[in-house]
């Protein structure tokens, strides 16, 4: 019979508590800027950069967790079709994925050329605004890597024909941001490009709202 195994929610780095909600997978400590990926044996930490807001606008605060997925993409092609599926790969850089619970998750990560394009600013603060901890993380490495695959083959699929062809999609590198949005009149507006969305969107906002109540109180 297998025995339950508990794993300290502890920063590897402070020792301090490592905060999350009951979805989460990665877990985060705001004196570090780090979230903590924990699944089944699998730790492994990730640096949390937040993104600075492009859109003012006054009201509480929620930074959800995005990630920003630098890719390769290489589509093996008969020679007639090589050199143009080779010139629409090379316009993949980056995929955007959600890192939380989304009910429709194309309203964030459409991975169309105008969101391969998109940069993100890190705050000039390098540390977490107060009272901005990173909770709702609960998309990990391997669902975001194989979202990341999905949306470059969409991508594709869009422009041409890839079907039966093998398409090679790696991951150089995953960067973990933490995106501001406002949370007010029953609607989440990000604060990077002012899109506004009603809150049933986002399936653990009662529980995130709930987590910063608690800081407040």
């Amino acid at each position: 019979m297998s025995q339950a195994r508990v794993t300290a929610l502890e920063c590897p780095v402070c020792r301090g508590p490592l905060r999350g909600l009951r979805h989460d997978v990665l877990f985060g400590c705001s004196a570090c800027d780090l979230a903590v990926y924990i699944d089944d044996g699998d730790r492994r930490a990730f640096r949390v950069r937040f993104a600075a807001a492009e859109v003012d606008e006054p009201g509480p605060r929620i930074h959800l967790p995005i990630w920003e997925v630098l890719v390769r993409v290489d589509v093996p092609a008969p020679d007639r079709d090589r050199a143009r599926l080779a010139s629409l790969a090379r316009e993949i850089e980056r995929v955007w994925v959600v890192g939380f619970r989304a009910r429709h998750p194309s309203l964030f990560d459409d991975p169309g050329l105008e969101l391969s394009e998109r940069r993100f600013e890190a705050r000039d603060d390098p540390h977490p605004p107060s009272g901005a901890p990173l909770v709702g993380a609960c998309r990990g490495p391997a669902v975001i890597a194989r979202s990341a695959e999905l949306y470059v083959l969409d991508f594709l699929d869009r422009r041409a024909d890839v079907t039966d062809l093998a398409v090679d999609v790696g991951i150089s590198r995953a960067q973990l941001w933490a995106v501001p949005f406002v949370d007010k009149e029953g609607r989440l507006r990000e604060l990077l490009t002012g899109t506004s969305l009603p809150d049933h969107v986002f399936e653990d906002l009662p529980e995130i709202r709930a987590e910063l109540a608690r800081d407040s109180a």
